[in-house]
């Protein structure tokens, strides 16, 4: 089949993307993605992620956009843009890549091709998190009109009636779905955030650079990814400054990056402890650089702070961790401790208590025989078992199996 794949977005890198289309290549399908504009990258580009389109957006198009999309969840641009795609390529399907353009796809569509929805978050309450990172959280239009939830979880409903087939992450993000909306469960197909068995955080080079001296002969807890307010990475300082006095070496290891206001909040938290020597924020680090550094510490953490949206999603890097073999720390949101607790892969500790996540640390610090089963448990789960991307990648396959076992019929009917 000829696939359509819309993000609002730069491509690439999108980790999750970049394995959806890799796997419906392999599949035997042709990918055409829309997307954004990105500098020094050609409007079209054909290569290892099929083609990609990037359409140019002026600043008219953006403003107008983002109004009508926030206010009657249609963007005028990207509908032009999906209709065109459409008839330009002959799509037989197209695959939207979270919820803001979903009821766009589906105007555009006509009802005459299928529209997957594929919902990497659940995005309602994402948007009160986002809100609340933003310098304008306490502007009332963006706080109360541009961001209310209530009138995203009518698009959400809306959107995932309408469209064919809808994607979640985690079963959670399912369940979610069919309570709310009372959506079909046979509708819904969970494709969640894992690693490949090839990928490079299984077995990972030894970092080669004296720059990362600083981690030798410490304890080292790591952390991956970026610093909204519900990362929860204000508990683990908090955590490790209660721990300094009994775990000397001990070392919180912060990779990634986020706004000016975020970061100058976790620094602060750091100058008031005085324990920049127990914790390091080396700031973004290229990912291909990134598993020699996760190789070398002992425990990998996520520590989310539990709201709505953690409590329905899953990030990626806790596949990671699990591939490369670390015992994982993981806080109380439920797809976190479901996965941790039935692979029996780490601890989980109570969200946003520091004091719960300080025990638990010191229960690994001082246990390094479970600290290696936690491990070796985690790896196992991904080479072993089925917390991999090559069984999602069949869920994913599986679901266009089947829209296209559909499409035929249809055809031979007429």
């Amino acid at each position: 089949m000829r696939i359509g794949m819309v993000l609002e977005q730069r491509f690439p890198p999108d980790i999750r993307v970049e394995k959806e289309v890799l796997s419906l290549i392999k599949a035997g399908h042709e990918v055409f993605i829309l997307c954004k504009p990105k500098k020094g990258f050609p409007t079209i580009e054909t290569g290892k992620y099929g083609t990609i389109i990037r359409r140019k957006m002026t600043l008219i198009n953006r403003l107008r956009g983002f109004l009508t999309n926030y206010f009657v969840n249609i963007h005028p641009f990207w509908l032009k843009g999906i209709y065109w795609l459409i008839q330009k390529y002959s799509i037989n399907v197209i695959h939207i890549h979270d919820l803001p353009l979903v009821k766009t796809a589906i105007i555009a569509s006509k009802g005459k091709i299928p529209v997957i929805a594929d919902l990497h978050e659940s995005f309602p309450p994402a948007l009160q998190i986002w809100a609340r990172s933003s310098l304008l959280k306490n502007n009332f239009i963006f706080k109360s009109i541009l961001y209310n939830k209530r009138r995203w979880e009518q698009f959400e409903r809306e959107s995932t009636t309408l469209a064919t087939k809808v994607i979640t992450v985690v079963e959670e993000s399912k369940n979610r779905i069919i309570e709310r909306y009372s959506v079909p469960p046979e509708k819904i197909v969970v494709v969640s955030n894992t690693e490949s068995k090839n990928s490079i955080f299984r077995n990972p080079l030894p970092i080669n650079s004296k720059n990362w001296d600083f981690m030798k002969n410490r304890f080292i807890i790591v952390y991956v990814g970026g610093f909204g307010i519900h990362r929860g990475i204000d508990t683990a300082i908090h955590a490790v400054a209660l721990l300094k006095s009994r775990i000397p070496e001990i070392l919180l290891l912060i990779i990634g990056k986020g706004s000016f206001y975020i970061t100058r909040q976790l620094q602060s938290i750091i100058e008031y402890y005085n324990i920049s020597y127990n914790v390091s924020m080396p700031g973004y680090i290229m990912f291909q650089n990134v598993p020699p550094l996760v190789g070398a510490c002992d425990v990998g953490i996520i520590p989310h702070n539990f709201d709505e949206h953690t409590d329905h999603t899953i990030p990626h890097k806790l596949s990671q961790f699990m591939l490369a073999k670390k015992p994982v720390l993981v806080s109380s949101c439920r797809p976190l401790k479901r996965v941790v607790n039935h692979y029996r892969a780490g601890l989980v500790f109570e969200s946003n208590n520091p004091i719960s996540l300080a025990k638990k640390i010191a229960i690994l610090y001082n246990n390094p025989v479970m600290r290696k089963q936690y491990g070796v448990n985690a790896e196992k789960s991904v080479i072993e078992g089925d917390n991999n991307w090559e069984t999602d990648s069949k869920n994913l396959n599986s679901l266009y199996e089947n829209i296209e076992n559909v499409l035929r019929k249809r055809i031979s009917r007429n």
